[in-house]
């Protein structure tokens, strides 16, 4: 419903096209492998709770992993960081038809435009093994990031501190998942003379268990 107070809550009664992906997967033995993706209609909006957008062809995923040994792989490209549940598996593994408000935050026309916690993906590199100890059944892996945390098609950064995060994800089958990890991202945002610095210090704990259909 529109809100009756505020003039941008709920002005959305056109139709919208929220998902057209194209991805592409590619290997090389086992070795190198790598993902491409982008969006046929990512929604571009002008500031903060604009009502109206524009859609563009948009660039996601865009990475390549060369494979050092069992235990490491280096990840270089556009990629998401191991912290949001959501955005482990892609889109199209999720569970529910939308990924969780506090991890997409709240979108324009929902309601006051606001951020979500997920970091979202960013240019960078990795260190990290999904499997790195143990088995087919139970194995122990990490992930080591170091990116410029700026967000989607930022070719730098924003002042001269990286956004560093790491996690430790226990696998269980070829579904279930526990994991923790930590991030530190170091922004300066506004405009000269008034350039602030933002520390974000964030952690994550998530478990997703797949039992049968359930």
């Amino acid at each position: 419903e529109n809100d009756p107070s505020v003039a941008f809550i709920g002005r959305n009664d056109g139709f919208r096209l929220a998902n057209a992906r194209l991805q592409v997967d590619g290997r090389w033995k086992d070795r190198v492998s790598f993902r491409m993706s982008a969006d046929g209609a990512d929604d571009e909006r002008s500031g903060a709770n604009a009502t109206g957008g524009q859609l563009r062809f948009a660039l996601k995923d865009a990475f390549a992993d060369v494979k050092l040994s069992d235990l490491a792989t280096l990840r270089a490209g556009q990629f998401h960081p191991v912290f949001d549940l959501d955005e482990i598996g892609g889109q199209s593994e999720q569970m529910f038809v939308d990924r969780a408000l506090e991890s997409r935050g709240v979108t324009p026309t929902e309601g006051w435009e606001t951020a979500g916690l997920a970091p979202g993906r960013s240019l960078g590199m990795a260190l990290r093994a999904p499997r790195a100890f143990g088995g087919e059944t139970i194995a122990l892996g990490y992930e080591i990031a170091s990116q410029n945390g700026n967000g989607e098609d930022q070719a730098a950064n924003d002042n001269d501190a990286l956004a560093y995060s790491g996690a430790i994800v226990l696998s269980i089958g070829n579904n279930s998942i526990v994991y923790a990890g930590a991030r530190h991202n170091e922004r300066t945002v506004g405009e000269l003379p008034f350039r602030e610095t933002e520390e974000a210090i964030a952690a994550v704990a998530a478990a997703s268990f797949v039992v049968g259909p359930v």
